[in-house]
């Protein structure tokens, strides 16, 4: 099936500096769910693969648990593996730009694409040879990928050197898996997209949190009650390193969690690399009568987040103008999250 939407380019990030400081813009909203209503669930299958560039598998997969009440064969896999994939997608790529003394190698980013052409072909075949041996295979691609880089760790280490002077994050303003597995969560949280659909691209929970890497290493007891920059570079790396060992404790991580309320919706939880999505469905036969979905990067990007005041905290202690703030702003929000895009404008520059 083909599918083509009329849904302009896709809506972005905005972190701009004023005379009071940086102020964020979020542009992004819920168009996506949105259209998706009414629909069949088989379109909506489709159109979640076609659309959604950020973790495309992890979206299908929580929409049939959703739908479905229950998670689909193997999806741990699956879902595993993307998050593997986009590990050293964002530090080959994402961000390797920042510091360019280190070169990825063609061959690198060749066998990279190819592994996530062959997820797409195993969420489409269901194979489970196949889903089991690109499995094996994307966690053989991460143990080389981190031994043959290791140098780019080691850089990427040193160019946060700078922002060593913030305030480190505290521990309290994370959103961790076990918190959304909590019983009554997930409800509380339908009851607000109910109330008010806008909630999903504004999302808090006793005030605006983190998911993610640094919420899943306090969950396993990983984290002390602070999180500094160069903490966050390491813990990212420590998390690939794990997810690719033989042992295959990872999967228990990535296995949809699904919760069915007597009002008709179904509730369906993935972590992600970003941290946990949510989707919420309420299907009528072979329609989706409504839908939620709540992204992790929905979480970081708000006003009174702790992305904003690592920003606006950096912009004071450093005495950087310009170009330079640019950069290193830039920097500080990809640390948070890679993947967005963002536009972010200092002064009359963007970057």
């Amino acid at each position: 099936m083909t599918v083509t939407t009329s849904f302009d380019s896709a809506p972005q990030v905005c972190i701009s500096q004023t005379e009071k400081g940086f102020v964020l813009r979020n542009e992004r909203n819920t168009m996506v769910s949105g259209f998706l209503r009414g629909k069949s669930i088989v379109f909506a299958k489709t159109l979640l693969t076609s659309l959604m560039g950020l973790c495309p598998v992890a979206h299908r997969e929580a929409f049939d648990a959703a739908v479905f009440g229950r998670a689909s064969d193997q999806s741990s896999l699956r879902i595993a593996t993307e998050a593997m994939l986009e590990s050293v997608r964002v530090f080959c790529v994402d961000w390797q730009r920042f510091v360019p003394t280190v070169s990825i190698r063609k061959e690198t980013l060749q066998v990279l694409g190819q592994l996530r052409q062959r997820l797409f072909d195993v969420l489409a075949n269901r194979n489970e040879k196949q889903t089991e041996r690109l499995f094996v295979d994307t966690q053989r691609f991460v143990r080389k990928f981190q031994i043959t880089y290791a140098e780019l760790l080691d850089a990427l280490r040193n160019a946060v050197k700078p922002f060593a002077m913030l305030t480190p994050i505290k521990t309290t303003t994370l959103l961790t898996p076990s918190q959304w597995r909590a019983h009554g969560f997930v409800d509380e949280i339908l009851q607000a997209l109910v109330q008010n659909r806008d909630f999903a691209v504004c999302p808090t929970y006793q005030g605006c949190r983190l998911p993610g890497t640094f919420a899943r290493a306090s969950d396993a007891g990983y984290l002390s009650e602070t999180l500094t920059p160069d903490a966050m570079i390491l813990m990212r790396w420590q998390e690939l390193t794990s997810w690719s060992r033989e042992d295959r404790l990872v999967l228990s991580l990535f296995e949809p969690a699904v919760s069915s309320l007597n009002n008709g919706w179904r509730l369906a939880t993935v972590e992600t690399l970003r941290g946990t999505l949510l989707h919420a469905v309420r299907s009528n036969g072979a329609i989706v009568d409504d839908i939620h979905i709540v992204a992790p990067t929905e979480w970081a990007f708000q006003n009174q987040g702790p992305l904003l005041e690592a920003v606006n905290e950096f912009a004071i202690k450093s005495g950087l103008q310009g170009q330079s703030l640019s950069i290193e702003v830039r920097l500080l929000v990809a640390l948070f999250d890679a993947c967005t895009d963002v536009l972010i404008t200092v002064g009359d520059t963007h970057a």
